[in-house]
């Protein structure tokens, strides 16, 4: 149901991700919670024809909570949470040229960013965000299963990135959840980006890379995304707890210019999960055998879902059991424990990623 608002405008971008809001003019209480809730209902809004002082750009970011300093960026007027976007004839490389999320390396990654464009070229320089609640959603549940128990190492290095610029602290490193809960919304957003996501540390590194260039990739499905064209004063705000964007770089050498602030956020975690944020109260009520059989339990789902992920993909090839477990490798014993849901020497993720190895095609159409 469309949120109503009283204070502002808000026009969909798209069913999915972004919206083009009335003016920041005059930002009371009431005006500020209504920009806020249709932040976390349309995850980036676009505001035109902006003139924002470097003061109230700062002020207004400091609405949402302190502000990040990036680890190596330039920053104007002396004030590290200021930072500078800057592409010209002169550039050797353009601000957020391929899919981020801002600063995931670092261990409390900024919640959101607000960039005020001052100079944009005449043709080009659009902005693309990508939704990661939609790129969640639109996994199978096997995928889905496999991805909330992995964790990846994200890292960043801004060595020569912006010049002789020096940085302002060491390049962050930082391992967080594939799979994050957004701490507003409660919804799940896939946190994995080509930018800083290294490696899924609970995988061998050919498994890793495999599935870390599958869901790259899936990110880009255009089904997920709005576009931005920039003019002179427009402003965009992201939240990067559950988008990811990309700057398109197609208009040197003209100049796109202008100021960022970025909001501080916290550790991401996943909401019920082993290596995630921890209800201290739900877990003294619940004994060691409640946690154990609820572990037994959701172990169990997800045999279940891999099992009918293995059918679906052995009867689209037109297999026999016999006949798919010689295409993977595996005895056909693996075949018959995976169908009937057994966990058997393999759980439901080394089931999948031996699957998508053996049968990647194929296995990729049936995950849809």
């Amino acid at each position: 149901m469309m949120q109503p608002y009283t204070r502002i405008e808000v026009q969909p971008v798209t069913p999915t991700i972004g919206a083009l809001v009335s003016d920041l003019a005059t930002v009371d209480d009431e005006t500020w919670q209504e920009i806020f809730d249709a932040w976390m209902s349309h995850s980036v809004l676009f505001f035109r024809d902006q003139t924002m002082s470097p003061e109230q750009h700062l002020a207004f970011g400091r609405r949402f909570g302190p502000l990040h300093v990036h680890p190596a960026a330039p920053y104007a007027n002396g004030i590290p949470e200021l930072m500078i976007i800057r592409t010209d004839r002169h550039s050797k490389r353009n601000n957020g040229s391929g899919w981020h999320s801002d600063v995931s390396a670092d261990e409390e990654p900024p919640l959101g960013t607000i960039l005020h464009l001052h100079e944009v070229p005449r043709r080009g320089g659009d902005t693309l965000w990508s939704s990661m609640y939609a790129a969640y959603d639109a996994l199978s549940a096997p995928m889905q299963t496999l991805l909330d128990s992995l964790t990846a190492r994200h890292t960043a290095n801004y060595e020569g990135y912006y010049g002789d610029h020096p940085p302002q602290r060491e390049f962050p490193s930082a391992v967080h959840p594939v799979v994050r809960t957004h701490p507003v919304t409660k919804r799940k957003a896939l946190f994995v980006n080509s930018s800083f996501t290294r490696r899924i540390l609970e995988l061998s590194e050919p498994e890793s890379r495999s599935l870390l260039a599958f869901l790259l990739e899936h990110v880009q499905n255009p089904a997920f995304q709005c576009r931005f064209k920039w003019a002179p004063g427009s402003v965009a705000m992201w939240d990067n707890r559950c988008t990811q964007h990309m700057a398109v770089w197609d208009y040197h050498p003209m100049t796109r210019a202008g100021l960022r602030v970025s909001i501080k956020g916290d550790r991401p975690y996943l909401q019920d999960h082993p290596g995630g944020r921890v209800d201290h109260e739900v877990l003294d009520a619940t004994s060691e055998d409640d946690i154990a059989r609820q572990a037994r339990d959701d172990d169990a789902e997800a045999m279940r879902d891999m099992g009918r992920f293995a059918r679906r993909v052995r009867r689209r090839l037109g297999l026999t059991q016999v006949e798919f477990a010689q295409r993977i490798d595996v005895p056909h014993e693996t075949i018959r424990n995976w169908e009937q849901g057994k966990r058997g020497p393999t759980g439901a993720a080394r089931a999948l990623l031996r699957i998508l190895d053996k049968a990647p095609e194929t296995a990729l159409r049936v995950l849809g």
